[in-house]
């Protein structure tokens, strides 16, 4: 499903942009996916640890490894996104991009940064459900993302053309970002209840 995903995001950037739109996005595909895989490796870390607190029953632990887990990975975004932004005329060079790649980099690579916050809570919100055995839950999230990524791309470049295409990631991000939400703060709610 992400494979078709980043197909149908391909065909509507070489449709609506040309080669300058897919060279752009290539390179914000691999500075994005650097991130994305580092605030991966916070969730995979976390989850045995959330896993053996949940286990144990001890639920204050269970909380504040949630919590360090959440601090760790927001801080490493934070970090990326100042580095990223900071250095975002460059980055595309560095990736051997055309000047005008390189512009579009420099031009659409803060919209994928500003839902990277939102990515690192559902990551690693996937993984605490994961490890406080709401696997339901987890997989809802873990395919909401390329399937509300299939959606989008089917409607907003529609309405928007070539800024349809750029929005398109960043918005199934943050649709998922608004399931993970409710869903983190309904589990926590009903472990509060009393038995």
């Amino acid at each position: 499903l992400p494979e078709v995903s980043t197909v149908v995001n391909n065909i509507s950037l070489s449709y609506y942009g040309g080669e300058t739109a897919l060279a752009a996005y290539a390179v914000i595909a691999y500075v994005a996916f650097f991130v994305q895989i580092m605030i991966q490796s916070v969730g995979d870390g976390s989850q045995p640890l959330i896993s053996r607190t949940y286990g144990a029953g001890d639920f204050g632990e269970l909380r504040r490894t949630g919590a360090r887990a959440y601090r760790a990975a927001f801080g490493i975004t934070a970090v990326c996104i100042v580095a990223l932004f900071l250095t975002r005329s460059v980055i595309g060079v560095l990736f051997g991009a055309s000047a005008e790649a390189n512009a579009g980099v420099t031009a659409r690579l803060p919209l994928f940064l500003a839902t990277l916050p939102l990515l690192a809570y559902t990551r690693v919100t996937i993984a605490y459900f994961y490890a406080t055995e709401k696997t339901a839950l987890s997989y809802v999230l873990v395919f909401s993302e390329p399937v509300l990524t299939f959606v989008v791309l089917l409607i907003l470049p529609q309405l928007l053309k070539l800024t349809g295409v750029w929005l398109a990631i960043p918005a199934a991000q943050a649709l998922t970002f608004c399931i993970a939400v409710p869903a983190r703060r309904r589990t926590q709610r009903a472990r509060e209840l009393p038995a």
